[in-house]
This record gives C-alpha cells, structure tokens and sequence, in this order.
C-alpha cells in the first residue's frame, strides 16, 4: 500500500467514524449526518485538522451548527432558548 492511499483510507475511517458519533449525539439518521458533516468540516479541518479526536472533532461540529443556527433565527427576528455558552479554545 503506498503512502499516499494509507493515508486516505486512514482520512475516510476518520470522517466515518465522526459521522457515526454525530448519529448518535444528534439522533440523526446517516443522510442527516452526512450533510451536517460535510457542511462544517472544511472549516473545522481547516482549523484543527485531524487533531481532535473524533468525538471532539464531532462536537465542534454540533456547536458550529448550534452557532449557526442561532444566528439565522437571530437574523429572521424568531428566538431561541438560551442554550450553552460555548465558548471556543484552540490549544
């Protein structure tokens, strides 16, 4: 195996393993999971690259998301019950 498909295959078992994590926390199904993957991991990747374990790669998916979203109802004048401060720390 070269090196370069060692460290692809390593890539895809990585992003998998943060989907299913995202199934679970978010009682998502895989489509849903994917989408909200694929919507944030960019910017996450480009940030902390695969350092983050994948649970916690994964929750900064969810706070993203969570940010996001408050925004957006934020903008369109509805409201949200305070949730968690999040609160972001980059070591």
């Amino acid at each position: 195996m070269t090196r370069q498909t060692l460290f692809q295959s390593t890539n895809k078992r990585y992003m998998y393993s943060v989907i299913e994590i995202l199934q679970k926390k978010q009682g998502m199904n895989l489509n849903q999971a994917k989408k909200q993957f694929l919507l944030y991991y960019r910017s996450v990747k480009r940030n902390w690259g695969f350092e983050p374990n994948v649970e916690e790669f994964a929750q900064k998916i969810i706070n993203i998301d969570l940010i996001v979203k408050r925004i957006r109802s934020e903008e369109s004048g509805k409201t949200i019950p305070n949730g968690m401060m999040i609160k972001w720390k980059r070591n």
